[in-house]
């Protein structure tokens, strides 16, 4: 079964109901687990459709992401200094890819040659996670147990992550390696923030 939801309470009634639902957000990596693993849940669950999981937004000294901002909305969002992430995102994929993917997908996905942990990770950044259970905050560097395992509870997602804005003093580096300069998974990632 294949179902929708268009908010956050109906997205958790649906978790209740269905607890081990697939959640899809951009299917960029899940839509390979269907179609060259030919695994096959019995229920998943689109969240294209809920307004409250998207966009980039500053509260005090946070900026908060929606987990379902996609890489294309992170490469003009977001604090000025922070240009490193656009222009890596601009290496993430092609086009179409970046167009679907999104930042909580990518973090929950909880893959070693994701992009975005590394450089989220270097921020300090907290997950903003909801589900059956209500919300809960989550420090990232919590978040990872082991080989694609997170500290996702059955019946949770990430909502969005919240990141401090960084400092006049401060600036993000984002370095990637990889087989071809465009379109191309990470051999190795790094992300961090430096005082000047």
């Amino acid at each position: 079964a294949c179902s929708g939801c268009s908010s956050r309470a109906e997205l958790n009634a649906l978790l209740s109901a269905e607890p081990g639902a697939l959640l899809w957000a951009g299917g960029t990596d899940l839509g390979l687990e269907l179609t060259q693993r030919f695994k096959a849940p019995d229920t998943i669950i689109q969240l294209e459709r809920i307004p409250e999981l998207y966009g980039i937004c500053e509260q005090d000294d946070d900026i908060v992401i929606g987990a379902m901002t996609s890489y294309t909305s992170l490469e003009s969002g977001g604090d000025r200094r922070k240009g490193s992430i656009a222009r890596l995102v601009h290496r993430i994929a092609s086009r179409q890819i970046r167009n679907l993917g999104t930042l909580g997908g990518n973090i929950a996905n909880a893959s070693p040659i994701g992009d975005m942990p590394p450089v989220f990770l270097s921020l300090s950044t907290t997950l903003l996670l909801d589900g059956v259970d209500g919300p809960r905050e989550l420090p990232l560097q919590d978040f990872f147990i082991n080989y694609k395992q997170t500290a996702l509870k059955q019946g949770e997602y990430i909502a969005a992550v919240k990141v401090k804005k960084l400092a006049a003093d401060e600036r993000l580096f984002c370095w990637k390696i990889s087989k071809r300069s465009d379109d191309d998974i990470s051999a190795l990632m790094m992300g961090a923030r430096f005082g000047i």
